[in-house]
């Protein structure tokens, strides 16, 4: 009846009653007592070391804000830890498990991989997030702004209205400068991500009215982002 009630096996019961010392006194459980066995800081320095073998580069839209770096966006951490364990096993190196190689990275580099996106308003991002507080200050400048957002689009569609009707004596365009292109780019070749790849920009210029688009590229040996003065 006691096995059928609590729905186990009659070994568990016997190996209970094994460890048992005395009447009404139970041995010691030593389930997972036993001593951890460390990491050699050598083995923990080859990671850090294979983590900063990889050329990394600054956000392209908040480089004045924050100082995290990013690798290429066609990364992720599975597959340095595959390249840094084939490393390992061809030097005949003791390696680390792909746990601690993600805590190393995560808890000591201040890096990301980086993730084409538009551009993201931090008022709007500030105001989204989860939180109990919301002052009248807060309310009223989330308003504001999704006012002054309409009132540019509605201006936008004025002005390609314009375009329509003033026989291309008016353009309307939209320009962007887009994520940095690495060149080469091959995901194939994990060898790549080792080297430091040649960066190259593309201005880009958009006539919403003809709907025909001009890009102008160059590289960062011609140039850099920043507008010349």
């Amino acid at each position: 009846m006691f096995i059928n009630t609590l729905g186990i096996r009659k070994g568990v019961v016997d190996i209970a009653m094994q460890n048992r010392m005395e009447e009404n006194i139970s041995a010691v459980d030593h389930r997972g007592k036993g001593a951890k066995k460390a990491t050699p800081p050598e083995t923990l320095q080859g990671v850090r070391n294979h983590i900063e073998r990889f050329p990394v580069m600054a956000s392209h839209y908040c480089r004045e804000k924050t100082q995290r770096k990013y690798l290429p966006s066609d990364f992720n951490i599975t597959i340095m830890y595959t390249m840094y364990k084939e490393d390992c096993t061809e030097k005949n190196l003791a390696y680390v498990s792909s746990s601690m190689y993600r805590k190393i990275f995560c808890e000591e580099y201040n890096l990301d991989f980086y993730r084409p996106r538009k551009d993201q308003c931090r008022l709007c991002m500030c105001y989204n997030i989860p939180s109990s507080i919301k002052t009248e200050t807060i309310e009223a400048d989330h308003h504001a702004h999704l006012a002054a957002k309409d009132r540019a689009r509605q201006e936008k569609r004025v002005d390609k209205k314009l375009a329509e009707t003033s026989n291309r004596n008016t353009l309307c365009c939209n320009f962007d400068l887009p994520q940095v292109l690495m060149v080469p780019n091959d995901p194939t070749n994990n060898a790549l991500f080792y080297k430091q790849r040649l960066k190259s920009f593309n201005f880009t210029i958009y006539n919403v009215v003809s709907k025909q688009g001009d890009c102008y590229m160059w590289s960062e040996v011609e140039g850099k982002r920043e507008a010349v003065k």
